[in-house]
């Protein structure tokens, strides 16, 4: 104990406080970190477990968004390459 006291006496103040305030932080943020992380962790296992049950109707709906995704990135090109046409041809007439 007295050569932590005595490695403490040579800090300059500034990391002192730096090392209490590190301290202070960590014994209410750990706590908070700790029980987000298992949180997390524990909905993430349970969302692999549940898609490993169901995986012909993950399938059909990963196949369902992939397809409607692709509908709407069509539509928006051709709305956008026919709003690019229409402005050009307009420009170009006045």
């Amino acid at each position: 104990m007295n050569a932590l006291i005595d490695w403490l006496a040579t800090l300059p103040e500034w990391a002192l406080y730096l090392s209490l305030a590190v301290v202070a932080a960590s014994e209410n943020v750990f706590p908070a970190m700790a029980t987000a992380s298992a949180i997390w962790y524990g909905a993430i296992t349970w969302l692999g477990f549940r898609s490993g049950q169901n995986l012909d109707e993950l399938q059909m709906l990963i196949g369902s968004a992939t397809r409607t995704s692709g509908l709407i990135a069509i539509a928006i090109v051709l709305l956008g390459g026919g709003i690019l046409w229409w402005r050009r041809r307009r420009a170009a007439t006045q």
